[in-house]
């Protein structure tokens, strides 16, 4: 019957654990994927970036910045 309970308990730690690290891996996801706005509050101007920034992104945040 001990053995049951220390199996059971085994269970149920390794199910906490998965979903802690599903949780952590999705968090880590969102945050390396998360987008930057630059506004220029200025002019109102803004610039968003994604995960992959586009080649013409530099030319466009300069656009921003200095306008």
């Amino acid at each position: 019957m001990e053995a049951l309970n220390i199996l059971s308990s085994i269970v149920i730690i390794t199910a906490v654990g998965a979903v802690v690290y599903k949780t952590a891996k999705l968090f880590y996801k969102l945050i390396t994927n998360a987008d930057l706005t630059v506004t220029n509050k200025r002019t109102g101007k803004s610039i968003k970036m994604g995960a992959h920034p586009t080649p013409g992104f530099a030319e466009k945040l300069l656009d921003v910045i200095n306008s």
